[in-house]
């Protein structure tokens, strides 16, 4: 579905989706689906690079901030890195795959890598059916897309366990 950019606005203000871009040049692929999904929610949705400025995101308006994919691990030498201060400017932060990871990183979790690699179909299991994970009340375990090599081993303080696979105890968390 096409969301016009003036209607969407109008719908749900701006939100802003900070992009892990890979030394290799590869496609966004997982900011990119984000993205699809936001903007066929009807909110407006941009991709920006993780290395944007803070007084940027300030400016433009943020409602909230998407932390998405990248095929790096947190513990890579050149690992994409946001500023701590994001958590810090008052906006909800939504981390898929990569952006968890980091988030976790970042608020002093752990995170390690994986015994087995998870590619493609997994299953989780939600123990938390509230707010993103809120329209599988009813419906524990789901069948999702999995692309990693690490996994979160201890939350950041604070945060609490929304969803769980066979590979990762934390496979979503909130805080």
């Amino acid at each position: 579905t096409k969301v016009d950019r003036r209607q969407a606005r109008k719908v749900s203000r701006i939100r802003i989706d900070l992009e892990f871009q890979s030394w290799s040049g590869l496609r966004r692929r997982p900011g990119a689906l984000a993205t699809i999904g936001i903007r066929e929610a009807h909110v407006y949705c941009e991709i920006h690079p993780c290395t944007v400025d803070l007084d940027f995101i300030k400016n433009f308006g943020a409602k909230g901030i998407v932390l998405s994919g990248s095929p790096f691990s947190v513990h890579q030498e050149y690992a994409p890195l946001v500023s701590p201060g994001v958590f810090e400017l008052g906006l909800p932060v939504l981390g898929i795959c990569y952006g968890m990871q980091l988030i976790t990183h970042l608020l002093g979790g752990r995170v390690a890598r994986a015994d087995e690699r998870e590619y493609g179909r997994a299953h989780i299991h939600i123990d938390v059916c509230e707010g993103v994970l809120a329209p599988f009340a009813g419906n524990f375990n789901q069948e999702v897309w999995m692309s990693h090599g690490d996994r979160i081993e201890a939350m950041p303080p604070g945060f609490e366990r929304m969803a769980w696979s066979d590979n990762s105890p934390f496979a979503a968390i909130y805080h």
